[in-house]
């Protein structure tokens, strides 16, 4: 049993639902002064009240007025059971009809109905109020408990309602305390010598004091400074409680209702919501896609187009999926509830759940693949979720933690579907995730098929990318983590191999012709006979009287490097590793005695200039070789040799 609930009183104005929570509680109302001439309350009534048992429960007396609508969601959308009240001498009005309604859209599934005001009634017309709640509440779970009689003029008789309201208590499912931290803001207040206080009710996890918390939509962070539930200081709170906390170093006019408070790792900003959304019969019309309406989402009052993924237009009485393109970002997770309005209108016509959070626009072309996410949420198919996850984003691996993040489901549920996954062999685990086994060996297949043939427009013979070239042949994003772990694998079975950055088949796989043999025993000729210089693609033609292509000779120079005969350095020069030992040698006697290297000593170590020296130096700073400091350079951690990775079986 919870030890903490809340109970939302709803009804009909003038109904006594204000009466019916100061006399179970004790707590006199502060109505509006405007409020009090009218009979009817503009902003919610917040009463404790403790059972004999010790739990704790908060009655919320919401405004009946359709002017305080937004109130009067704000006040129902956290509570656990719902009351609603009906005047004995006047029986079921239509607002007593709307707020049934709204209750079942929040998503409420416990509750009562009381007739008030029996004082009021003879037994005849009280009998006749009950069958009208009879009526109203058929097929509802307000029809599994009998209607309560109450009267403020016989206090002996609340009693049976209190031990009515108790034993509901008792069937209520257990609060989500192991969760992060989340609320949504009701009230913002400013107090005198403490700044900003915010209050709600916890929907889960728990908060204390001098715990930071995050700020959503804006992402801002503070820390509690104190906490009260009801007026009373406390050290912590829990789900379920109604709570007020002191923000640390928050404005009081960054603050809004509607916001939510959240633990810092967790919270989910969006500006699109997919949802599943049903018009009320007593809607009044028929609405079509890309309809603009308001939303009502926790404490939230939102503007929103509508955009159905499933159909045209929404008739009353059916249900669809639609993408909510908000007005502005709200904070929102898989499983909230809400209700819509039509724009300026003080009348709810409809609701649903929250799906999924998005951060993309629902488009026709994708359609299929979105819709068949959402359908298997709509249906609760867990392991429908998961293969349709799995095919809309075949790049990206998924953990259980990230499906549950994503959807309706707990975390455990997707770690048996993923155990019986790869049990079939269906799933192949990536990382922390798994993709589907048939997508990984699709995109081997099409890594190992690039690697087979040079890239367009020209005769290499040896295929060499860079992992973002590789990327976008293949028409996906550079940071996939199964791109990288495909040419990983590859690169294990000695497939491929890495080196500075570029993939390339092994060098002991390529055989050359000919022609390509002979041209590169004159480049290791010439490049040996440069000795410490380094050279390019460039000056080897103008040796040789330009008798080779300058592409073929790149091309063999890349050859060399993959074979680790050659050296790349900055500008398209080369060098051999034997020039570059030599070179190092000197370097480390030079520091030695001199105890730093300047450009100014080039001609004295190399044996040629700074134009030609900056590749090299540059180079043996890469390796770690020398380190440069200001404008001059000492020896550094590493030894400046070259290194070459290649994955052999």
């Amino acid at each position: 049993m919870n030890r903490y609930f809340t109970i939302g009183v709803a009804g009909h104005a003038g109904h006594g639902k204000t009466a019916l929570v100061q006399s179970l509680t004790g707590m006199k109302s502060d109505k509006v002064r405007e409020g009090k001439e009218k009979n009817y309350s503009s902003q919610c009534l917040i009463a404790p009240l403790q059972f004999a048992s010790g739990v704790q429960a908060a009655f919320v007396d919401v405004p009946a007025n359709p002017s305080y609508l937004k109130n009067m969601v704000r006040g129902l959308y956290p509570v656990d059971m719902a009351i609603i009240a009906v005047a004995a001498d006047e029986g079921v009005m239509h607002q007593t009809r709307e707020h049934l309604q709204i209750v079942q859209c929040l998503g409420i599934h416990a509750g009562l109905a009381v007739l008030t005001k029996t004082d009021l009634a003879d037994e005849e017309i009280c009998s006749l109020a009950e069958m009208e709640i009879n009526d109203l509440t058929e097929n509802t779970f307000f029809a599994d408990t009998p209607v309560c009689r109450f009267s403020t003029a016989r206090p002996d008789k609340w009693g049976h309602l209190l031990e009515t309201i108790e034993a509901g208590a008792k069937k209520l499912p257990p609060r989500q305390a192991d969760l992060p931290f989340r609320l949504w803001i009701d009230q913002v207040k400013q107090s005198a010598g403490f700044g900003t206080i915010v209050t709600g009710t916890i929907l889960q996890g728990s908060i204390r004091v001098n715990e930071t918390v995050k700020i959503e939509p804006d992402g801002w962070q503070s820390r509690v400074r104190f906490m009260e539930t009801h007026g009373i200081r406390t050290g912590s709170a829990a789900a379920g409680q109604r709570v007020g906390l002191n923000l640390h170093k928050i404005a009081f006019q960054s603050v809004k209702k509607g916001m939510v408070l959240t633990s810092p790792e967790t919270g989910s900003v969006c500006r699109f919501i997919n949802a599943e959304t049903g018009l009320w019969e007593n809607a009044g019309r028929p609405v079509n896609s890309r309809i603009r309406m308001r939303l009502f989402i926790g404490t939230a009052v939102v503007s929103a187009m509508l955009v159905f993924m499933d159909t045209d237009f929404l008739e009353p009485g059916r249900k669809c999926l639609v993408q909510f393109r908000l007005s502005r970002p709200v904070s929102c997770m898989p499983g909230d509830r809400f209700a819509v309005s039509f724009l300026n209108d003080n009348r709810l016509v409809g609701g649903g759940r929250v799906l999924a959070p998005s951060d993309e626009k629902f488009r026709k072309a994708k359609a299929s693949s979105q819709i068949a996410c959402l359908k298997a949420l709509q249906e609760n198919d867990s392991s429908g979720y998961l293969g349709a996850v799995l095919d809309r984003y075949p790049n990206t691996p998924f953990s259980p933690a990230d499906l549950a993040d994503r959807s309706l489901f707990p975390e455990s549920v997707f770690e048996d579907e993923i155990r019986r996954g790869l049990g079939k062999d269906k799933l192949i685990r990536v990382g922390d995730g798994v993709v589907k086994r048939q997508q990984y060996e699709k995109r081997l297949r099409e890594v190992r098929a690039l690697f087979k043939k040079p890239p367009v427009g020209q005769k290499s013979i040896q295929p060499r990318f860079h992992i973002r070239e590789v990327a976008d042949r293949l028409g996906i994003l550079a940071e996939s983590a199964v791109l990288h772990h495909v040419m990983a694998w590859l690169c294990a079975q000695g497939h491929l191999c890495l080196f500075k950055g570029y993939y390339q088949v092994p060098a002991h796989s390529v055989r050359l012709s000919a022609d390509y043999k002979n041209l590169a025993s004159s480049v290791m000729e010439f490049a040996n006979e440069c000795g410490l210089k380094p050279f390019t693609a460039g000056h080897f033609n103008k040796t040789h009287h330009d008798q080779y292509e300058k592409a073929r000779v790149e091309k063999i120079l890349r050859f060399l490097v993959s074979q680790n005969k050659l050296i790349p350095l900055e500008g398209g020069k080369f060098i051999t590793p034997d020039a570059v030992r030599q070179i190092r040698e000197r370097m480390v006697s030079f520091i030695k005695e001199q105890g730093k290297f300047s450009i100014r000593d080039c001609h004295d170590v190399f044996g040629y200039g700074r134009s030609q020296a900056v590749a090299v130096l540059e180079y043996l700073d890469e390796t770690g070789m020398t380190k440069r400091l200001e404008n001059f350079r000492v020896l550094g951690p590493g030894p400046g040799l070259p290194e070459f990775q290649q994955q052999k079986n």
